[in-house]
């Protein structure tokens, strides 16, 4: 009876020492998985952010762009307001002359240049 109950007792510790191993090595199998599945996160978290990088260094360099031209444009606009008044002045100047006068003015200014 002794011996029946001492090799209960190691089939019982057998057996838990069975089912020990089994859950140590179900709680590992499922840590390399976890393991894995934050290793492709981080892979796609640091892949959209060079992309996210990548897109604001184009948006950057396209406002500057913008910028440049939104100047020259300026530029343009204020030289066009200078001829604009340029020749304004100078058909005011050449209203009060005759056409003889005009004439030789306009031949004179074109020597000129």
């Amino acid at each position: 009876m002794f011996l029946d109950a001492k090799s209960k007792a190691q089939e019982t510790l057998d057996a838990a020492a069975k089912k020990a191993e089994s859950i140590v090595s179900d709680a590992l199998r499922e840590r390399k998985e976890h393991e894995q599945q934050l290793r492709k996160l981080e892979e796609r978290l640091s892949s959209k952010e060079e992309g996210v990088e990548r897109r604001r260094l184009e948006v950057e360099q396209e406002r500057k762009g913008v910028e440049t031209k939104v100047a020259e444009v300026k530029r343009v606009h204020e030289r066009l307001e200078e001829l604009k008044k340029e020749h304004s002045t100078a058909l005011e100047r050449v209203s009060q002359l005759t056409a003889e006068e005009a004439k030789a003015q306009l031949i004179a200014n074109v020597e000129k240049k």
